[in-house]
């Protein structure tokens, strides 16, 4: 009886070489999209599943590979470790392309697998064939194309593949992390009818590296600089913050912190005594604006969600240093403007080395940071009256309201558009320990509700987000559904896109041509929609909202909340609290 390994295609060696690899590495998760040119990887991954030698590997299908993009990146940003996903050969692979994006600027580690026709079938005109090799162009930090398994040197292209997937792992994981392409060309036959991968080397090879030291930086020369008496700190956008130092630099600095809702600085177990919540509010007064002009800023993090804020510190014409190991080349590197002085340092050295220069005779400004936190408690206070006195429902309020009951919670994905922003104005400091995380890399609708049913893999995860991001992201709720997720929906539907009437547009446009072409109204019925992937659906009184949500946070499975507002309301709310909020600062300085 002849060795039925000898019948296995020598493309099977490859692919068991290549993703046993990559599981030593460290990717234990896999999403993977039906497809026939990745049938060999896929075949690979089921045999794998079966083997006691890959314990914690976890193979999650999905239909949409635009979505499985997202869905991967959730994912990866909820664990920190490195996550594939695979999909066949032609148009699949682009729909890879926003998720590629998105982990490209947000830093979040991807290990892109695609299935590709052989090199003879390019360029001829083959069903399903396009040019797939650096398709992400430099929204990938690396890619590779593995070669075609040949028969006669498979054991050289073998140790190849291996050393590609210890390559992409590194490339991914990086600081800072982000996307790896891995494009693979099979020929046919993609099976052989007799060929069989039992007996497959499906062994892990010897351990690989997964992490790269971080150089050392001499930041000495800030010693004068953080002697500023008027200083602060911005936390911008960041999964990896290293809260606790940031904390105790601002401790030592006597410096506000003024914390981006996605920056995981606003709540948690850490000292959020010199942490700022309110700022994007307490900036819209230009009186009490002009008083908290600082003379140093060091920011960590992504450029805030703020806009008032950003404009602010432009307008300010404080330096600013900007903590960041990106080298200069890197997409996203988080310098918008000429005098800020980008210091290539993690953020957890950069603190440990600050902490030590600063003397415990350092002189500081007691007097600025009491005029940011008196704010910041006043602000508070206001807040919840106002929502209190408020006799229509007012959006901003959910997030005002989140901070109350989040024990069931452990992950919280924002939306795009409005209710990053309503978080950025009304997500209050708190003790809470739920982590905030959202895509603002690019920033699009897209992908979002991909995206939480991915961080919902891994904790109990509450979703925010407005209906067009719904519908445009809609076989996101695939996953949640057929993976039982604890992902629980709140959809505020306005039936259109309320940012727009918070800008320019809103005013400068015909009201009809505004209302058609900005405010996108959509008349869907969402419940309708919800119900068609099997998923419970209810619709939510504007008095009961948030305790019902968080009643049955705890409860398995996914679930989708409606709030149905109104756009015109809206804005007139968020006008309203605005003005009361600047002159109620405004008066406290008379």
């Amino acid at each position: 009886m002849s060795d039925p390994s000898n019948k296995a295609l020598p493309h099977q060696h490859l692919a068991s070489k290549f993703l046993a690899s990559l599981y030593a590495a460290g990717v234990t998760d896999f999403v993977v999209c039906p497809g026939s040119r990745n049938t060999p990887l896929t075949l690979t991954l089921l045999r794998m599943d079966t083997s006691a030698n890959f314990p914690s590997l976890k193979i999650w299908r999905h239909i949409d590979e635009r979505a499985a993009g997202y869905f991967a990146l959730g994912i990866a940003r909820s664990s920190g470790n490195p996550v594939a996903v695979m999909v066949t050969s032609g148009s699949a692979v682009a729909n890879l392309y926003p998720a590629v994006m998105e982990a490209r600027m947000s830093r979040v580690p991807l290990i892109i697998l695609t299935a590709d026709r052989p090199p003879e079938l390019q360029d001829t005109g083959s069903n399903q064939t396009a040019k797939q090799t650096d398709l992400f162009g430099i929204h990938s930090k690396w890619s590779m194309q593995l070669p075609v398994a040949d028969s006669d040197a498979i054991s050289r292209i073998t140790d190849f593949a291996s050393n590609v997937a210890a390559r992409a792992v590194l490339n991914s994981l990086e600081s800072p992390a982000g996307p790896a392409h891995i494009n693979i060309p099979f020929r046919e036959p993609l099976l052989a009818e007799e060929a069989s991968t039992d007996a497959l080397d499906l062994q892990l090879p010897p351990s690989l590296p997964t992490s790269i030291p971080t150089a050392q930086v001499d930041i000495s020369f800030l010693l004068d600089l953080v002697k500023a008496k008027q200083g602060i700190l911005i936390c911008g956008p960041d999964n990896a913050l290293p809260i606790e130092r940031i904390t105790e630099l601002a401790s030592h600095l006597g410096w506000p912190i003024v914390a981006d809702p996605l920056s995981n600085m606003r709540n948690g177990s850490h000292n959020i005594t010199n942490v700022v919540s309110t700022a994007d509010t307490i900036l819209r007064s230009q009186t009490y604006s002009d008083r908290l002009y600082p003379q140093q800023v060091i920011r960590f993090g992504g450029i805030p969600t703020s806009k008032i804020l950003n404009q602010w510190l432009s307008d300010s014409g404080a330096q600013s240093i900007v903590i960041d190991d990106a080298s200069a080349g890197y997409a996203g590197l988080r310098s918008e403007y000429d005098r800020e002085v980008v210091i290539r340092i993690t953020a957890e050295k950069f603190c440990e080395e600050v902490s030590g220069l600063v003397s415990v005779n350092y002189e500081r400004d007691a007097e600025y940071l009491a005029k940011w936190l008196g704010a910041e408690t006043l602000l508070q206070s206001f807040t919840t009256n106002f929502i209190a006195e408020e006799e229509e429902f007012f959006e901003g309020s959910i997030f005002h309201t989140l901070t109350s009951n989040m024990s069931s919670v452990g992950t919280v994905v924002l939306g795009n558009s409005m209710p990053v922003r309503d978080a950025d104005s009304f997500l209050r400091t708190s003790d809470a320990t739920f982590r905030v995380v959202g895509t603002r890399g690019v920033s699009g609708i897209d992908g979002v509700l991909s995206a939480a049913a991915g961080a919902a893999t891994g904790d109990s995860t509450l979703l925010v987000l407005g209906d067009l991001s719904f519908i445009h992201d809609a076989n996101g709720l695939w996953p949640a559904k057929h993976y039982d997720l604890n992902l629980k929906i709140l959809l505020i539907n306005n039936l259109g896109g309320g940012i727009f009437s918070f800008l320019p547009q809103r005013n400068l446009l015909e009201e009809n041509w505004f209302e058609e072409w900005w405010g996108a109204p959509h008349n869907m019925d969402v419940k309708s929609l919800t119900t068609a992937y099997g998923i419970p659906h209810k619709l939510l009184s504007t008095s009961e909202h948030i305790g019902v949500l968080l009643e049955e946070m705890s409860e398995p499975g996914p679930a989708v909340y409606e709030i149905r507002t109104d756009r015109s309301n809206n804005l007139a709310q968020h006008k309203k609290y605005w003005a009361a909020a600047t002159a109620l600062l405004e008066s406290e300085l008379k």
